[in-house]
C-alpha cells in the first residue's frame, strides 16, 4: 500500500502543481465553469448552486475536497426578445498532505440572441481572480521513506519553493447554440476557451504559464408530449496541454409534474450513468421538487489506481435553488422566446 501512496503523491505533483484545472463529474451542474456562455441559462431571476466533491479518501488521509458556490440569473431584453445573463461565484479546492489550495472568485456575463422561436446563439465571458498556496513543510518525498513509513526528519533533498502563495487574474470566453425544434426536445452545443491570458502559475522563481484549455459540450433533453419519460444525453471533452478528458453518458427523467389549482408543481426524478474515459463510472441520481434540485453521484474508479482506491473514487453533491419572478413573467407575457435548456 505504501507504494501506491508514493505513486499517488507523484500524480499529485504532476497534475496539481503543474496547474491542471479543477473538474466535477456532474459537469453539467456547473455551467459557469464549463462555459461562460451558459451563465444565466435559466428563466429564474436568481439561481443558487452549491457543489461539493470529496475525492480519494480511500487512498489518502487528506483527500481532495472541492467546493463551489454560484449565483446567476437572467434578464429579459424585451425590445429584442433576447436574454442577458449574469453570475458570480467561487471555487475552493484543498488537495493532499501539502495542503495545496486553490481559491477562485469569478464574475461572468453572457448574452443570448434569439434567431427565431427555436434557435439561440449565446456568447459569454468570465473574469476570475485566483490564489494558490501550499505548505512545503507538510510534503514528503520518496527518499524520506524508510521502509516502514515516511520520516520527515530525513532530508528530502528537494528545492524549496520560492513562494508558498501567489495570485493572478484569468480570462475565459465561450459560445453556444441552443435549438428547440419541438416542445419536448432541447439541444445545446457549446465551445469554450479558458486561460486566454495564460497566467504564470509557478511556485518557483521562474515562469511557467498555465496551458489554455479548450472544452466542447453537447447536451439536451429528448422526449415526447405523450410520455413522462425523457432522455438527457451528456457529452463533455476538454484538452489542456498534453492532457485531455472525455466524459459522456445519459440520464433518464421521469416527470411527475402535477397541477395544484392554478399552479403547476414541478416534480421529477432522474437516474443515469456517466463514464469518464479510462478513469471512472459515475452513477447519478437527482430529484427536482418545485424550485429545488438535489443531485448525488459517486465515482467508481476503474483506472490503474484501483489496487489503492479499491474502486472508490469520490462522492459529489449538488444543491440548486431557483427564484422566479420578473424575468419569467416578462417572457410569458411579452414574447414567444424559448429557453433552449431551461433545466440549467
Amino acid at each position: 500500500m505504501k507504494f501506491y501512496h508514493i505513486i499517488f503523491g507523484l500524480l499529485f505533483i504532476a497534475f496539481e502543481l503543474n496547474g491542471q484545472d479543477i473538474h466535477f463529474s456532474q459537469f453539467y451542474q456547473t455551467p459557469m465553469q464549463i462555459n461562460p456562455a451558459l451563465t444565466g441559462m435559466t428563466f429564474a431571476d436568481f439561481r443558487f448552486t452549491a457543489n461539493y466533491r470529496n475525492q480519494w479518501a480511500s487512498v489518502s488521509s487528506n483527500p481532495y475536497v472541492t467546493m463551489s458556490g454560484n449565483v446567476d440569473g437572467s434578464i429579459f431584453v424585451k425590445r429584442l426578445g433576447d436574454l442577458a445573463g449574469w453570475g458570480v461565484g467561487f471555487v475552493r479546492d484543498v488537495a493532499g498532505d501539502g495542503d495545496f489550495q486553490q481559491q477562485h472568485l469569478m464574475a461572468s456575463a453572457a448574452y443570448r440572441k434569439s434567431l427565431g422561436k427555436n434557435l439561440f446563439l449565446g456568447l459569454g465571458g468570465n473574469l476570475t481572480w485566483s490564489e494558490r498556496s501550499i505548505k512545503f513543510s507538510q510534503l514528503y518525498f520518496d527518499n524520506q521513506y524508510n521502509g516502514v513509513g515516511f520520516d520527515t526528519n530525513i532530508p528530502s533533498g528537494e528545492q524549496k519553493f520560492g513562494t508558498e502563495r501567489f495570485n493572478y487574474l484569468d480570462f475565459s470566453a465561450g459560445a453556444m447554440f441552443g435549438y428547440v425544434p419541438i416542445k419536448n426536445v432541447k439541444i445545446l452545443v457549446g465551445m469554450s476557451l479558458h486561460h486566454l491570458n495564460q497566467p504564470n502559475v509557478n511556485f518557483y522563481d521562474r515562469e511557467e504559464f498555465l496551458y489554455q484549455r479548450v472544452a466542447y459540450y453537447i447536451g439536451g433533453e429528448l422526449g415526447t408530449s405523450k410520455s413522462m419519460l425523457s432522455v438527457l444525453p451528456q457529452f463533455y471533452f476538454q484538452k489542456q496541454g498534453e492532457l485531455s478528458e472525455t466524459i459522456f453518458g445519459a440520464l433518464l427523467k421521469l416527470d411527475f409534474t402535477y397541477d395544484r389549482g392554478d399552479d403547476a408543481v414541478n416534480f421529477a426524478i432522474y437516474g443515469g450513468v456517466l463514464l469518464r474515459s479510462e478513469d471512472a463510472y459515475v452513477p447519478v441520481v437527482q430529484v427536482d421538487y418545485r424550485d429545488l434540485t438535489i443531485s448525488l453521484s459517486q465515482d467508481i474508479n476503474i483506472s490503474k489506481l484501483v489496487p489503492a482506491s479499491r474502486g472508490i473514487g469520490g462522492p459529489e453533491l449538488t444543491i440548486k435553488y431557483k427564484i422566479f419572478g420578473k424575468t419569467k413573467n416578462s417572457i410569458i407575457r411579452d414574447s414567444d422566446i424559448k429557453c433552449p435548456y431551461e433545466r440549467f
